[in-house]
């Protein structure tokens, strides 16, 4: 008899929580685990299709940041809905998920920590901070996605790092990839890419300084940008600002798989970051990484990964994008970030939870 699993996140898009989510579901039979979905964002629809199809319901509640409505949606969803696990992929909201989970007798409650730190705002920070020490009473389970955002968050309580996993099969370099090269005019081009929500965690701005330091050294070169999110519209008129328009080019949500083994290298210079899912499918892709120095170093998984200091004038940055480019090496991933491999682990813990319970 399969697990019920109920997964819970803000959004479910194609960004790096929900990446990780729909990495492990749709890599694990619907035989040995039925999952269902509670968020507070409507799902686009080709995405609703593909769950729907694989079995999962998707149950929608009020945001947030209406924190009153968000605990009545959630008492009022566990009083009508019951499953073995319930897995809390956000860690300020979960202390109402996992309260109305304990009331209703739900024996595994899991928050599971993806970044080093709750939020950018100071307030929210704190707020979150507090909401976080009552949701780890209530929870039975604490994962991370490393072991610094397990220490970060959890503080000294015991967690346990499931991997960002990935399908390593998807992310080489395919007729697609050529295709998009030549449909953007990118042949004979360096290309320096970022994957990323426009947030002022993901430093944008710091980002395409760097860039245009770097045309002084490569004038041959585009920088891409693909993602969405609340920054995106200054970013872009910061692009113009520089008079960069020429030189930049901006996606929504696109198939990485198809875009990320043309970049040259990949900029990273996050103001913080879990373990994030970007940099292993970069280097999945054999795409050179240049980091923060912010990130975990659990994110170097391969020859190709690099870290500077944000502090470290633009120009550091642009010439370590020149030696990375001409140093490069070629690098496979381990099986720890195999989604095949780290997906049946995870269906081993879920089990071994619920007999544990």
């Amino acid at each position: 008899m399969s697990l019920k699993v109920l997964m819970c996140l803000p959004s479910l898009n194609y960004n790096g929580v929900a990446s990780y989510v729909l990495n492990y579901v749709f890599n694990i039979s619907s035989e040995e685990i039925e999952f269902d979905f509670l968020v507070e964002e409507e799902v686009n629809d080709k995405l609703l299709n593909k769950l729907h199809k694989k079995g999962c319901k998707v149950f929608v509640i009020s945001k947030f940041i209406n924190i009153v409505k968000f605990k009545n949606d959630v008492k009022a969803f566990f009083n009508n809905h019951k499953y073995d696990i319930v897995h809390c992929n956000t860690v300020n909201s979960s202390m109402f998920i996992c309260y109305y989970a304990k009331i209703n007798s739900i024996r595994v409650r899991i928050i599971h920590s993806h970044a080093s730190k709750i939020s950018d705002d100071n307030t929210k920070a704190f707020i979150g901070k507090l909401m976080s020490h009552f949701a780890i009473k209530y929870a039975t389970s604490l994962f991370a996605c490393s072991y610094l955002a397990g220490e970060k968050i959890f503080n000294n309580k015991k967690f346990k790092v499931i991997n960002n996993a990935i399908d390593i099969s998807k992310y080489k370099a395919s007729k697609k990839t050529l295709e998009f090269k030549e449909k953007y005019n990118l042949n004979d081009l360096t290309i320096i890419g970022h994957i990323g929500r426009f947030s002022i965690q993901k430093n944008h701005r710091f980002l395409i300084n760097v860039f245009k330091e770097y045309l002084r050294i490569n004038a041959k070169s585009k920088l891409i940008l693909i993602g969405d999110g609340e920054e995106k519209n200054d970013i872009i008129d910061f692009v113009k600002l520089n008079d960069l328009d020429d030189y930049v080019l901006m996606f929504s949500n696109m198939d990485v798989t198809r875009i990320l083994p043309s970049f040259n290298v990949f900029l990273l210079p996050s103001l913080y970051e879990g373990l994030p899912v970007v940099g292993i499918e970069a280097q999945a892709a054999n795409v050179p990484l240049l980091c923060s120095d912010t990130i975990t170093r659990e994110l170097k998984l391969s020859k190709n990964v690099y870290f500077l200091n944000l502090n470290d004038d633009v120009s550091i940055w642009a010439n370590a994008i020149n030696y990375i480019i001409k140093n490069k090496v070629d690098s496979k991933l381990s099986n720890e970030y195999d989604i095949k491999i780290q997906a049946r682990k995870l269906v081993s813990i879920y089990y071994d939870l619920v007999n544990e319970s």
